[in-house]
């Protein structure tokens, strides 16, 4: 599965090994933690992928286990919104 950048404000292109597409929200959250995403989990995704493609870095997986208190790392449940933090802050 890849997930890229596209043109559709606010969302995400999610192109799976046969094919399909998927278009997946992406929502800013405004409050306490200004600059923080909410992703909705899919088939395929880990912590790992999602921190790689937000970040750049696969390696801070544990930034969102960390914010969403996930305990079981090697499985997320599809549906779940997860909150992706902002670690860009100033």
């Amino acid at each position: 599965m890849v997930i890229s950048n596209n043109l559709y404000y606010n969302a995400l292109v999610v192109r799976y090994p046969e094919g399909d597409l998927a278009l997946e929200r992406n929502i800013n959250i405004l409050g306490d933690d200004i600059g923080d995403k909410l992703y909705t989990v899919i088939e395929g995704n880990s912590l790992t992928q999602l921190a790689n493609f937000f970040y750049g870095d696969s390696g801070l997986w544990y930034v969102i286990a960390d914010k969403n208190n996930i305990d079981n790392i090697f499985s997320l449940e599809v549906g779940v919104n997860l909150i992706i933090p902002n670690i860009n802050r100033t």
